[in-house]
C-alpha cells in the first residue's frame, strides 16, 4: 500500500509538501494501516521497541559536531537544491548528502547514539528523498524549477 506524495495522486496540488499534504500521509497511512490489519494481520510489521536503546549522554564534542553537520546539509540543500535547481547540482548535492550520511553512520555505529544524531540522520533521509526525486523530475510544477527543462507554452 502506498499514501501521500508518494502515490503522486495530485489529492492537494502539485507538489505539495505542506499542511494538506501532511494531513493526507497522515489519515491514509493510518486508513492504510487498519486496511492491512482487517486484510491479513500477517503482512504487518512490527518494529523492535526503542525502549531498550541506551542513549548517549550529551557529550560536547558529538554534539558540536552534529551542529556542524546539520548546517552543512542546510548549506548543502540552499545552495544546491533550492526553488531554481540543475542536474549538475543536484549531482554535487548527492556527493554532500553521501559524506554526510557516512559520518553520521560512522558515529551511530561506535555506538554513539543521542537523539539529535538520530534527528540529523532522519534530516538525511529526507534531504535524499528529495534531491532524487529532483533529479528524476522531468516537467516544471509548482514551485519546483528546473533550469534545463524547457518552459511548456499555453496557448
Amino acid at each position: 500500500m502506498a499514501c501521500g506524495e508518494y502515490t503522486h495522486t495530485g489529492l492537494h496540488g502539485g507538489n505539495r509538501l505542506a499542511s494538506n499534504s501532511l494531513l493526507e500521509a497522515v489519515v491514509f497511512a493510518h486508513r492504510s494501516y487498519l486496511k492491512v490489519v482487517e486484510t491479513d494481520r500477517n503482512q504487518v510489521t512490527h518494529l523492535p521497541s526503542l525502549k531498550g536503546i541506551k542513549y548517549a549522554s550529551a557529550n560536547a564534542d558529538i554534539e558540536e559536531r552534529i551542529t556542524h553537520w546539520r548546517q552543512q546539509l542546510r548549506d548543502c540543500m540552499d545552495q544546491n537544491a533550492g526553488i531554481n535547481r540543475m542536474d549538475q547540482t543536484l549531482r554535487k548535492a548527492v556527493q554532500q548528502i553521501q559524506s554526510l550520511e557516512t559520518k553520521v553512520e560512522k558515529t551511530m555505529s561506535d555506538k554513539r547514539i543521542s537523539l539529535p544524531l538520530i534527528e540529523l540522520r532522519n534530516l538525511i533521509s529526507v534531504a535524499k528523498m528529495i534531491v532524487d526525486a529532483s533529479l528524476k523530475r522531468k516537467t516544471n510544477k509548482g514551485t519546483f524549477f528546473k533550469i534545463e527543462v524547457e518552459p511548456v507554452i499555453m496557448d
